[in-house]
């Protein structure tokens, strides 16, 4: 999946640098951001399966501290590509860089796959997204929409349905979850549940 989201990142970054209208060049971060959700969500898996004791905490570390920098340094090395060379070039830069990244994890991260897998919480993924893509949506345009629009009432509405109809669903899906909803439990009751019994 790692690899999968990185492969989609550097072709979705081409994409990017050839946009020819503000649409496509839409559409190519809208791919840029699905690459990267799914390289975001198992890069910290792989670090905890490839590392164990003092050594995790340590690639954890330097993980926090790689993503602090980008998020620091991102701008301003963006601002100097775009200033001395093109906006595109801000995209390309990507590229090569997402190559190598794919040959290091074929060549040197493991292949893990759990042996109690379950399926796709598929009704959960769907209430969650859309629920949450509804309350951002309404959030970014309420100004300019009017916050008592039918629009943005509308979608506000359809984001709390979503939603919990979501908690429901989490609640009725047992270990097929994809959230589990007990870690808004306090400290104390969650150690307690998952204490093995005497």
């Amino acid at each position: 999946m790692f690899v999968y989201g990185l492969v989609a990142f550097t072709c979705a970054s081409i994409l990017c640098g050839l946009a020819t209208s503000p649409t496509f060049l839409i559409l190519a971060r809208g791919a840029q951001g699905i690459g990267g959700a799914a390289m975001f969500a198992t890069s910290l898996s792989l670090i905890a399966q490839a590392f164990s004791g003092s050594d995790r905490g340590t690639a954890f570390g330097i993980w926090g501290a790689t993503i602090g920098a980008a998020v620091a340094i991102g701008p301003l090395v963006g601002g100097v590509l775009t200033q001395q060379i093109s906006w595109q070039s801000i995209f390309f830069v990507n590229v090569p860089i997402g190559i190598g990244g794919v040959a290091v994890a074929l060549a040197k991260v493991d292949e893990f796959r759990s042996p109690s897998a379950q399926r796709v919480d598929l009704l959960g993924l769907v209430t969650f997204s859309g629920g949450l893509f509804l309350l951002i949506f309404a959030l970014v345009r309420g100004n300019a929409e009017g916050w008592g629009s039918s629009l943005i009432v509308g979608f506000l509405i359809g984001a709390a349905v979503l939603l919990a109809t979501f908690v429901f669903v989490e609640r009725r899906a047992g270990q097929q979850a994809m959230f589990d909803l007990t870690l808004f439990a306090s400290p104390r009751s969650a150690a307690h549940r998952s204490r093995p019994s005497d």
